[in-house]
């Protein structure tokens, strides 16, 4: 067996879809969820591509999905402001980490970076929970340039 974490992202399947449930159900705050509404922002993810799962012996130690809005929608979000609308690919510009949960410490900042490298020139933007921490909850948005 390997100690190595591998980041990817999975079919969209019925069978993926009860994976990442099953998975996050186990983890706050995610336990106490809707199963209707998480099961449909996971579908969402998945039949889109926008996310990936963390894998450590075929077992999954992490999730991140998100949402692809505008630049005023992932603002007003972050300040609490409004709920992400998905819009088109054309029209894009940022994506809204949603959903990031990570059993291993280092599988945290892979997940982040590969939803980084998935959403090149795009304004990445997250809010930092630490429901079981707590620790105060921070907004982070990150603007992706690739390298040359």
């Amino acid at each position: 067996m390997s100690d190595t974490i591998t980041v990817t992202t999975l079919k969209a399947s019925h069978a993926s879809l009860g994976v990442i449930l099953s998975y996050l159900s186990k983890r706050e705050p995610f336990s106490s969820y809707s199963v209707g509404a998480l099961a449909g922002a996971i579908r969402l993810q998945l039949e889109t591509g926008n996310h990936l799962v963390a894998l450590k012996n075929e077992m999954v130690v992490g999730y991140a999905g998100w949402m692809h809005v505008t630049t005023e929608n992932a603002e007003n979000w972050l300040n609490g402001d409004a709920q992400l609308v998905q819009t088109s690919a054309t029209q894009t510009q940022a994506a809204a980490l949603t959903i990031v949960v990570a059993d291993l410490k280092q599988a945290t900042p892979m997940l982040i970076r590969g939803a980084r490298d998935l959403n090149q020139g795009v304004r990445v933007v997250f809010r930092r929970g630490y429901e079981t921490t707590g620790k105060v909850a921070k907004k982070q948005s990150v603007l992706n340039y690739c390298g040359s």
